[in-house]
């Protein structure tokens, strides 16, 4: 016996009324239930409502399990956005960041670098934050992949206000600070920006822009 495509569109809407919110994670855990439901008719000879049914009533609580809170999103995210500080591209990025700051401290004063770096700061920090509240966050199909990485502006968010109410981007001591600060960002768009190619050149993201 083989399961329907009715059969495997009810097991999705299961799993999402079940708050499997990530498209990814819910495509795993249908490709496992739609498994074992098949192999338990087969042995059983049951029909598919009735395998389902006997197949969750035992499994659901492990099926379910995995479904990843908020901290573990933020601190996949935080993981992977800080090993890949480490690749060629954020290397050479931070060097071309601080170069462009020794040129700007050539023809404006430390006061001006700081008022408009900070500036700089809040319009990336805005962008991004409102693409993954606006967009990626409303869309009906999210994925976890993809909102480790984005989960990472709520941080740049909070730090950036901390800092500008404490004044620390508006001292001139604190150039170099701003500097680090605008090279994470910096870093970090170009993170976001291979994290989202990943997603848009999956199998399953062709898969969902085909049905």
């Amino acid at each position: 016996m083989s399961l329907s495509s009715e059969n495997i569109k009810f097991i999705d809407n299961y799993l999402k009324n079940s708050e499997v919110i990530y498209y990814d994670i819910r495509m795993e855990m249908l490709d496992h239930v739609a498994t074992a439901v098949e192999q338990k008719m087969q042995v059983e000879n049951l029909d598919f409502y009735d395998a389902f049914k006997s197949y969750m009533v035992v499994n659901k609580k492990e099926v379910l399990k995995n479904i990843p809170n908020d901290f573990k999103i933020l601190a996949i995210g935080l993981k992977n956005y800080f090993l890949y500080f480490f690749t060629f591209k954020s290397i050479v990025s931070i060097i071309a960041v601080f170069l462009f700051f020794k040129v700007m401290e050539l023809f404006f004063k430390p006061e001006a670098i700081n008022y408009y770096g900070s500036i700089l700061v809040f319009i990336i920090i805005l962008l991004a934050f409102g693409h993954y509240h606006f967009k990626l966050k409303s869309q009906e199909n999210r994925f976890y992949s993809l909102e480790t990485s984005t989960s990472i502006t709520f941080v740049f968010y909070q730090s950036a206000f901390i800092l500008n109410n404490s004044n620390v981007f508006n001292q001139q001591e604190n150039t170099l600070m701003l500097i680090v600060f605008i090279s994470c960002l910096v870093v970090y768009c170009f993170f976001h920006t291979r994290e989202l190619n990943k997603v848009h050149n999956s199998d399953l993201y062709t898969l969902l822009r085909c049905t």
